[in-house]
């Protein structure tokens, strides 16, 4: 059953696809066996596509790589990752839509904001786009799995648990430029190359998690988000920033207002600009979750004016790749997830 199926991401879904798509809840009754301890996992059950996602994982997990189907099926619960009827017969199938074409209430954030997205902004595939079997290769999220910062980041791996033969030969099977990027790190005889970033760490008996981080960011995925994105298209270098000393002003309010007001309208942001509001006023005393959201919108809103976007965004995939790359990039620099940003009242 799954077989008629194929496994994608976000960016890779366009307008035509909305009424195939599995809703994620029975996507993750479906996929709920692959995450069973012992289980003997048959690739050509699975939906098409798949075991590239669970691929990405493989990185994170090398000593359990069962663990990798685990992440994949929190993305597909999470609405990162769908499944997408292949086929258009058969019976009707549990969708993201309701009897009226309209999107359904309980879909995951991820997914409902960009599903939203694609029907107001109405993205239709290219006329030259032929529909592939496997994840679209979208920006650098595509490029990760045998790039050299693939590389970079297996012999990072090797390091910390002491078996830099094992981590190599992954390298060496992801091909692709994967080990050059280890060869960075490492001269052939698995020592470490004079001069990397992380020789500093390992004078002092181990690796610091700063120059780990460094080296997970030249792939695409976020070390503290979980999100892929191209950090060359961020709008700045990622930093170290904290919430700390952060006074919420109205000044920032209307910057945080500016910002928002460029995108569809979301409820969610209301409650969160009237909580700043509040607390500019003094009514109510800010939670950490306020400073968040606050340094996040002010610090977001910074990276798209140095990408020439003040006001505005571009329109189609190109606006939404601007917002990803941004916003994933602003986790980073304050170390946040998505679910950091937002109230519970805001989310209700």
């Amino acid at each position: 059953m799954l077989q008629h199926y194929q496994a994608k991401s976000l960016n890779g879904l366009y307008l035509e696809d909305i009424p195939e798509i599995l809703h994620p809840k029975s996507a993750e009754s479906k996929l709920a066996d692959t995450v069973q301890p012992n289980r003997i996992i048959m690739e050509w059950d699975l939906p098409s596509g798949y075991s590239l996602f669970v691929s990405q994982y493989y990185l994170f997990h090398y000593q359990q790589p069962a663990m990798a189907y685990r992440d994949v099926l929190a993305d597909i619960k999470l609405g990162k990752v769908v499944l997408l009827r292949k086929r258009m017969f058969g019976q009707p199938l549990p969708s993201v839509l309701t009897s009226s074409g309209k999107l359904r209430d309980d879909l995951p954030l991820f997914l409902h904001s960009r599903l939203s997205y694609l029907i107001s902004h109405q993205v239709k595939r290219p006329v030259y786009y032929n529909r592939p079997a496997e994840p679209v290769q979208h920006g650098q999220a595509g490029k990760t799995i045998n790039s050299k910062a693939a590389g970079r980041l297996l012999a990072a791996g090797g390091i910390l648990n002491g078996n830099m033969e094992g981590f190599k030969k992954t390298a060496e099977q992801l091909g692709g430029d994967a080990p050059a990027g280890y060869d960075q790190v490492m001269d052939n005889k698995g020592v470490l190359i004079a001069g990397t970033s992380i020789v500093a760490g390992l004078t002092m008996g181990k690796m610091r998690f700063p120059e780990l981080e460094e080296l997970e960011h030249f792939g695409a995925r976020g070390v503290a988000s979980g999100r892929p994105f191209d950090p060359e298209l961020a709008g700045g270098p990622i930093e170290n920033l904290t919430t700390d000393g952060v006074n919420i002003t109205n000044e920032g309010i209307a910057t945080v207002e500016k910002h928002v007001s460029r995108f569809d309208h979301d409820p969610a942001n209301d409650v969160m600009i009237g909580r700043l509001k509040s607390i500019a006023k003094g009514e109510i005393l800010p939670e950490q979750v306020d400073l968040n959201y606050y340094t996040h919108e002010c610090r977001e809103y910074q990276r798209y004016c140095n990408l020439g976007w003040e006001t505005g965004e571009p329109d189609g995939v190109a606006g939404y790749d601007l917002w990803n790359n941004a916003h994933t990039a602003t986790l980073e620099d304050f170390k946040l997830k998505d679910s950091d940003l937002f109230h519970p009242d805001a989310t209700k």
